[in-house]
């Protein structure tokens, strides 16, 4: 049975990663591949507040953000990507560009890291319709292509918080 209130508050989609590890020679770990697990989930993003002792384990006193998802596969270390703002690039940019033409700079902060159709590069400088990239373009782009911020976080909890299959509590990380 769907709750059609609560899924209207679910106002951002994200897109599931998993953390993949191998083994050197050693037999050692080697540092986690993040591969994309094809699932997209529902979800809101809410500032953390840390107010009970959660698990005596764990790095639940890192938590930054509290995020509220429907049921979905998710697991503590999942990372989750969120494209919260969307622009277009209003004309081409060639390779090597680091201004790019956009329609709207609204919404863009300095720092921020977006995706220029497949290439994910920070800014540096938001202008009413023009951004400042760095590093510069690896390829060139038309207009019309998606400029999204990218804003990742990092799962460290996962809990059914009504306790019947409803929807889920995350406590996360941004990752920057």
């Amino acid at each position: 049975m769907g709750d059609a209130a609560f899924m209207e508050l679910l106002t951002e989609t994200a897109t599931v990663l998993r953390p993949r590890v191998a083994l050197d020679d050693d037999g050692a770990p080697k540092t986690p591949a993040y591969e994309r697990t094809g699932d997209e989930v529902r979800l809101r993003v809410m500032p953390g507040r840390i107010t009970s002792a959660d698990g005596l384990l764990g790095r639940t006193e890192d938590a930054t953000r509290v995020v509220y998802a429907e049921m979905a596969d998710l697991r503590a270390a999942d990372r989750l990507e969120t494209r919260p703002v969307r622009t277009e690039l209003a004309d081409d940019a060639d390779a090597g560009e680091t201004t790019l033409p956009v329609v709207s700079g609204a919404g863009l902060l300095d720092g921020q890291r977006v995706v220029v159709g497949d290439e994910e590069v920070t800014l540096v400088a938001v202008g009413v319709d023009e951004v400042t990239v760095t590093p510069g373009l690896a390829a060139d782009h038309e207009a019309g292509e998606a400029v999204e911020v990218l804003v990742r976080y990092e799962v460290l909890t996962v809990e059914d918080e009504a306790g019947a299959g409803h929807h889920l509590r995350l406590r996360a990380i941004e990752l920057i």
